[in-house]
């Protein structure tokens, strides 16, 4: 994920311009210099299944200051504006900051006279360099850190800056010109200043002070927008038609405030738990945005959705719990409730479609405790969400907002009921229907759906837990009637009117038993995934698995996940399956694609401490259990008598997947949290993006995994011919390989010839369709790899020439990085230049003679035809200056024809004209003074200057 530096509208401290964040500093970009806020956090680690506290232990923070010594003050401007924005909503509408610009680069122009300094850098490096203009002096570039303990340099050569709250390193600093196309090192190292103030420069060997300077150090730091210096956790996630991955979750990385005092500790903690809501690119490697939602309180985002169909970009709806009071949380006017109703109140926010703004925001709940643990939204904009409340009908002062109807209006007095509510209008102020669903024990309402593609008003499903007694629980044609033992799970539809229930009904046995996840079919089919410690005896519905089937019809220990499908009439379970192994696995969520036809593949996620002996490994993501607690992955069959796939998401220490969703093509996303982990033990797996820097403490995580039907088709063209004349053969190897699961058909290599170049052969099934190289490969079996080779005529331009190749099949690739291949040649003509010049003399008086020696060379570097150039001629010209332009000819000498790194060298005698003025003057030696050899338009670096010579009396 690129470096994002985001502009200062008043959100922070004024002398900032701006700003970047990582796990453990905060870096504020200022006229004189940079001030670092850097942090040292200690955490404990969570157990299974147990939330952790967000009491961040001891925490330390320090200020180092980065200061431009004798600089001039320049603000700094950003450059390279990204797509992602940054929004803070927090307080009153009026103090919120929202569509805030990012940059990918930070330019402090002419900071010194003649130096510009550019910031830019990646996810984890903070690039800076030093552009030093021609005839500009390096040497005023002095910088000098305060509030740093020490400064060194290390055995690499880097520099050591060290605070009371640990050590980060500026690496070994490189210079580099750009000298005739190509790079050239200048020997480059720190220089400290020797009385110990911190302050230091750089010091250089021979460079040419007439090309610009690159004076290119390097910091190491980490920054990310899914993870910072707190815990961090995704607990929700939805998926759009462009495969853009919108994920929620709650956040105890705080903004910081700018530290007045230099070195001074900041102890101070600035707001608790924030909601967070970002959005993924589609290929993972960046943000399209990231916000901040909350108060002075802790506000967690617990589930998240999307318009029914919506085309992308789309707005996120996202629902949580919040004890923040109205005077800080930001809620919007016209909003059902504005007001904080007591204890923790549940919300509900709507965020617009390129993160600039919250179009609503409302608390719902009563005096009581509220909780919104699930959301979801229809075609027209109804939001309907489902949780657990403390509050009744009659709670004091406010009580809960149930409206009239046969959905039930009694809360249970004391414990937790499941509530349901549908929210629309476009401020969020209207309240369509409440109610709740529950008896006379704890009852929580834990995931909620809608009946895909459905019109308004859409049936309502929710899956939850509950320890009420079918005496008080309204369970009402199914699947089970009767309550089994301690705490069981539940499933219920509601009509959509909220007129009541069409149908609820148990889930469990004889022990432990929590319905977490539900997704609904285009047949009113729901798949309800969750967690069992019941047994095969009793599970799910008293008879064992004697009527419905499942992959796994035996308890394996401890808790399992479970699988269960109802039928459209709520009457029974079409399958029921445990999946687990002899530790602990629990399934949090559970999806199903929005394009499938009933009955669908259900893709499951949860968490597991099983290793791979017992869990059902299969096909991936990982197969390997990688210790402590791992993510998984599961998808089911559509009869649910097979697993698809199954596999390990984590590291060696401890992960968990909170949530999925499951795009068109069946590829699933998924959400969760994962704790740090210290070298050299195994790592949590990344790829690509957004960030593949762990943060520390517990880090959010977004993962896409393709789970079947996955066609990953890759090609590598080379090339030996580096350099060519125009019209050479260049003849180029290309190797398709199938790295997906399955097999490809219909492969096909497409090369679009560039302009000017010609066909001439390539493999068997290759041939020239309008421009374009087509190679017919044909089936490609998984894991199978083909080689081709074409051959092609360099163009009759010179330059860089660019081919491209790229395969296909009849497939959709559904990783389609690597899917092209580029390879660059230089089609190249005679370049003639002046390598060396020398004088005899650097003193001559007027009307006197100077003897010049120099070396014309061709710098091509490949031989051509024919195999010399013509004769050519260079000239010397009396100049004021460096540059070539109204001088002087004093002679030139004939260049016989040259080969390719051929060089003639010669002495000619030069007279200085008669009424040439005393002074300082430089010889200009130019190659192919007359132009009679076509250098391909490099003809700009034929002319070289010699050193200093004054003419006298």
């Amino acid at each position: 994920m690129p470096l994002y530096f985001i502009e200062n509208r008043g959100q922070t401290d004024g002398r900032a311009a701006y700003y970047i964040r990582g796990k453990d500093k905060t870096i504020y970009f200022t006229p004189d210099g940079l001030a670092f806020s850097l942090a040292r956090v200690e955490r404990e680690k969570p157990g299974l299944l147990v939330r952790a506290s967000y009491d961040a232990g001891a925490s330390e923070r320090w200020l180092l200051k980065l200061d431009f010594i004798n600089a001039n003050p320049v603000a700094p401007v950003g450059a390279e504006p990204t797509p992602a924005i940054v929004s803070y909503f927090k307080g009153p509408k009026d103090e919120w900051k929202t569509a805030l610009k990012t940059y990918a680069k930070l330019v402090y122009p002419d900071l010194w006279p003649g130096i510009d300094l550019v910031y830019s850098g990646t996810s984890n490096r903070l690039k800076y360099e030093f552009v030093v203009k021609p005839g500009a002096d390096p040497r005023q570039v002095r910088l000098a850190y305060r509030g740093a303990s020490s400064l060194k340099l290390d055995a690499s050569g880097s520099l050591e800056i060290a605070t009371p709250v640990g050590l980060f390193h500026d690496d070994r600093p490189y210079a580099y010109q750009e000298i005739d196309g190509r790079r050239v090192e200048v020997p480059m190292a720190y220089r400290l200043a020797a009385d110990g103030s911190g302050s230091y420069g750089f010091q250089l060997g021979k460079y040419n002070s007439g090309q610009a300077l690159i004076l290119d150090p390097a910091i190491v730091i980490y920054s990310g927008f899914i993870g910072g210096i707190g815990d961090d956790r995704a607990n929700g996630i939805a998926v759009d038609g462009d495969g853009n991955a919108y994920v929620t979750g709650e956040t105890a990385s705080d903004e910081t405030t700018f530290p007045d005092t230099s070195g001074a500790f900041d102890r101070t903690q600035n707001g608790g738990v924030d909601i967070f809501v970002v959005k993924v690119k589609p290929d993972g490697k960046g943000l399209v945005y990231a916000t901040f939602i909350g108060g002075d309180g802790d506000d967690r985002g617990l589930a998240i959705a999307l318009e029914q169909g919506c085309s992308p970009p789309c707005a996120a709806y996202i629902t949580g719990d919040t004890d923040s009071d109205e005077n800080n949380f930001p809620v919007t006017s016209g909003a059902f409730q504005d007001t904080r109703q007591g204890g923790t109140d549940a919300f509900v926010a709507k965020i617009k479609d390129d993160g600039s703004d919250l179009l609503f925001l409302t608390y719902f709940g009563g005096s009581g405790d509220e909780t919104g643990k699930g959301i979801a939204v229809d075609g027209a904009g109804n939001v309907f969400i489902t949780g657990e409340t403390k509050s009744t009908e009659h709670s004091s002062p406010n009580p809960f907002p149930v409206t009239a109807g046969d959905l039930d209006t009694q809360g249970g007095s004391g414990n937790f009921d499941a509530f349901v509510a549908k929210i629309t209008g476009l401020d969020g102020g209207t309240r369509e229907f409440a109610g709740f669903i529950g008896g006379s024990g704890d009852d929580r309402g834990n995931a909620i759906a809608l009946d895909p593609g459905c019109s308004d008003p859409c049936d309502v499903y929710i899956a939850g837990e509950t320890s009420s007694g079918e005496s008080s629980f309204p369970a009402t044609v199914g699947p089970d009637l009767t309550h089994n033992n301690g705490i069981d799970g539940f499933v219920a539809k509601i009509a959509g009117d909220g007129s009541g229930l069409i149908y609820a009904g148990y889930i469990g046995g004889g022990d432990t038993d929590r319905a977490n996840g539900i997704a609904v079919d285009s047949a009113h089919k729901a798949y309800v995934a969750g967690e069992t410690k019941s047994g095969e005896g009793s599970f799910p519905d008293g008879n064992g698995f004697g009527s419905v089937d499942g992959v796994d019809q035996t308890q394996n220990g401890g808790f399992d996940a479970f699988v269960v499908r109802v039928k459209d009439d709520g009457s029974g379970l079409e399958y029921a399956t445990y999946i687990g192994g002899s530790g602990d696995d629990r399934a949090n969520a559970i999806a199903i694609a929005p394009t499938c036809v009933s009955p669908c593949r259900a893709f499951i996620a949860g968490e597991t401490d099983s290793d791979q002996l017992t869990f059902p490994d299969k096909s991936g993501p990982d197969v390997t259990f990688n210790g402590g607690i791992d993510g998984f992955l599961a998808v089911l069959e559509t009869d649910g008598q097979s697993l698809v796939s199954a596999g390990f998401i984590g590291g060696s220490a401890d992960d968990r997947a909170h949530a999925i969703a499951v795009d068109g093509t069946g590829g699933a996303f998924v959400a969760g949290d994962t704790d740090a982990v210290v070298a050299p033990a195994a790592k949590f797996p990344t790829k690509n993006g957004p960030d593949t820097s762990q943060n520390g403490g517990l880090d959010a995580f977004v993962t896409k995994i393709c789970t079947t039907g996955c066609l990953d088709l890759t090609i590598k063209m080379t090339t030996t011919t580096k350099s060519a004349l125009p019209g050479d053969n260049i003849v180029y190897s290309l190797t398709v390989t199938n790295k997906g699961p399955e097999a490809a058909t219909g492969v096909v290599v497409d090369a679009v010839l560039p302009a000017t170049s010609a066909f001439v052969t390539g493999s068997p099934g290759c041939s020239l369709v309008v421009a374009t190289v087509e190679c017919t490969v044909g089936g490609l079996a998984k894991g199978v790899s083909v080689i081709l080779s074409i051959t092609i005529t360099a163009p009759t331009v010179t330059g860089q020439m660019i081919f491209t190749a790229t395969v296909s099949s009849d497939q959709t690739d559904t990783n389609p990085s690597s899917d092209s291949s580029t390879v660059k040649t230089k089609v190249l003509l005679p370049d003639l230049v002046v390598k060396k010049i020398s004088l005899d003399v650097v003193t001559v008086t007027v009307g006197g003679t100077i003897n010049v020696t120099d070396t014309t060379s061709n710098k091509q570097s490949v031989p051509f035809s024919p195999a010399t150039t013509a004769p050519s001629t260079t000239a010397f010209y009396l100049s004021t200056d460096k540059v070539l332009g109204g001088d002087v000819v004093l002679n030139s000498r004939a260049v016989p024809g040259l080969t390719a790194k051929g060089t003639s060298t010669a002495t000619t005698a030069l007279t200085i004209p008669a009424l040439t003025s005393i002074g300082t003057y430089y010889i200009i030696a130019v190659a192919d003074d007359g132009n009679a050899i076509d250098e391909g338009g490099n003809e700009g670096n034929n002319a070289k200057p010699s050193k200093k010579i004054t003419v006298t009396p």
